[in-house]
């Protein structure tokens, strides 16, 4: 409930907006600073309020549009990230995958096609060869050896590739669609694709409880300030109903889901809290909602150069989320640093293109292998092919005395023939 003007008897829930919850949680509960309130009507008020020093710190969140922040540029600005989302470091960068992942199954089909192409047409080129030499017989046993590779091996072994083949790829692709669903649907390129994922139950977002009673996470993601300028906050609303938030007690708890290659769990946290995730957990991007957005900011307004000061030194250090797990107990555990390996991914079954490079390579080198084969035969002398096989004149004068020899045994024939019909 909106109990902005009752503050602070009771009140929980400061609004309206983000501004107000922001300011309560942060200066009231982090820095463990009373807040005491000044109200503003509008931006130029707030500002004229700090430069009467009337007050000491304002803060908002919006779309920063230079012309919208050129008049407030004259107080001291302090600008914080605020939310960042927790993704699974491969969940993040699915968006390329999802892309090969649905180009892929085309490919296969057609490489598959052109390796059934090369069997036919390699299988009738042999048919014709050994039709031409067909009236030889082969006296060598290496090319005897070859013929038999040939037709016997070469044929046999390109089927079996094939059927190993599309084993492996009716298993890759049945494995990948029943175990790692996720995998073809998290593709999102904006606040408004995963809001969609988020509302079809596709992922889920976690929350820390030391956050959700703020409601710092709902304001900013759920209801913002500038909802004009931020179309995705209505489809977010929808998913919140629908699939709202799972609630967690620890830090080490919203990782371990995050980290879950199961399902698509995202986590919600400080953007400043970058460098403990990453310490902690090996495979968890922060990914601040500003660069999401590519505008959306959280601004402190202050009328003191030391409050700048101390807001950049707290704020914006990296051990901002120290201070504020400690006062606010978002975790229960030491804050160890976690040694990952290198190349560090967890253990999955996915459809990608170097599982099935092995079946085509296997592929085409028997092809190429068994065309190798062929040119060998046909660039071989003919009379090695079989034993029986007369040898081709090779010169003119060869072929010469040939013509001679039958021609004198023609002439002995018909004297011999003449003979005979005399007596």
């Amino acid at each position: 409930m909106d109990c902005f003007y009752e503050y602070p008897n009771g009140c929980l829930d400061p609004g309206p907006g983000a501004d107000a919850e922001y300011i309560y949680s942060i200066i009231r509960d982090v820095f463990q600073v009373p807040v005491e309130w000044v109200y503003a009507n509008n931006y130029m008020e707030m500002r004229q309020i700090l430069l009467n020093k009337s007050a000491d710190l304002s803060g908002t969140s919006w779309t920063l549009e230079p012309e919208a922040i050129e008049g407030l540029w004259y107080t001291n600005v302090v600008i914080f990230d605020g939310i960042a989302l927790l993704f699974r470091r491969d969940l993040k960068d699915m968006s390329s995958q999802f892309h090969a992942t649905l180009l892929l199954p085309l490919g296969l089909w057609i490489l598959a096609f052109l390796c059934f192409l090369a069997v036919y047409t390699t299988s009738h080129l042999s048919q014709y060869m050994y039709r031409y030499f067909s009236f030889f017989k082969s006296n060598s046993m290496t090319i005897g050896f070859v013929k038999l590779l040939r037709e016997k091996m070469f044929y046999t072994l390109c089927f079996l590739f094939l059927s190993i083949f599309f084993n492996l790829y009716s298993n890759i692709l049945s494995v990948g669609l029943v175990k790692k669903h996720t995998k073809f649907v998290t593709n999102f390129k904006s606040l408004a694709d995963l809001g969609q994922l988020l509302l079809e139950k596709k992922c889920k977002l976690v929350l820390l409880a030391s956050n959700s009673q703020y409601n710092v996470f709902y304001r900013s993601l759920i209801h913002p300030e500038v909802q004009p300028l931020l179309p995705w906050t209505a489809i977010f609303r929808q998913a919140y109903t629908v699939n709202p938030p799972l609630i967690v007690e620890t830090v080490d708890e919203l990782g371990n889901l995050v980290e879950d290659t199961e399902n698509c769990y995202i986590g919600v946290d400080f953007a400043e809290t970058e460098s403990f995730y990453e310490s902690r957990f090996c495979s968890i991007d922060v990914v601040p909602l500003g660069s999401v957005l590519q505008q959306e900011r959280f601004v402190f307004l202050c009328n003191s150069p030391k409050l700048v000061e101390y807001l950049n030194v707290v704020i914006l250090s990296s051990s901002f989320q120290q201070l504020a797990y400690v006062l606010i107990r978002k975790y229960d555990m030491e804050n160890l640093t976690h040694v990952c390996e290198e190349d560090y991914r967890a253990a999955n079954i996915d459809l990608n293109i170097g599982k099935t490079q092995d079946a085509f390579f296997t592929i085409a080198i028997g092809w190429i292998f068994g065309l190798l084969c062929l040119i060998f035969e046909r660039k071989v002398p003919m009379r090695y092919f079989y034993a029986s096989a007369e040898p081709k004149p090779r010169t003119k004068q060869r072929k010469r005395l040939m013509e001679r020899r039958i021609t004198e045994v023609r002439t002995e024939l018909a004297v011999i023939d003449s003979s005979e019909q005399r007596s």
